[in-house]
């Protein structure tokens, strides 16, 4: 009972497999003729599909969870600690600017006293 349904979810895998690949990565057949293959011969379609019928692509560099270099953060991305220094700049900046503001505020209302007595 277990092993047809495991043979469908390997097919239906597999013809899914098929039809995203892209055509550069499809050796030996056209696309259509590797899906009637697989269709009509599931079990050696898909092992002869997995087997010679595709490209595979090479694994990336493997690094063990201690390497430093898992660690860096992507470029354009900031840590946490980065995060909150820009936020707090960002509030410094702000008051500054409201204290010039408040500043240029009483130099008016000074101003204007002095140039109305």
């Amino acid at each position: 009972m277990i092993v047809p349904i495991v043979i469908i979810l390997i097919t239906v895998a597999v013809l899914v497999d098929v039809l995203t690949r892209p055509d550069s990565q499809i050796k030996h057949l056209p696309k259509l003729a590797w899906f009637v293959v697989v269709l009509l011969f599931p079990i050696v379609g898909s092992l002869v599909w997995l087997l010679a019928g595709r490209e595979w692509e090479p694994l990336p560099d493997f690094k063990p969870l201690g390497d430093p270099s898992r660690s860096e953060t992507p470029t354009g991305f900031r840590t946490t600690e980065q995060e909150l220094a820009a936020l707090d700049a960002e509030i410094a900046f702000h008051e500054k600017q409201a204290r010039l503001a408040r500043l240029e505020a009483e130099v008016a209302e000074k101003r204007k006293r002095a140039g109305g007595n």
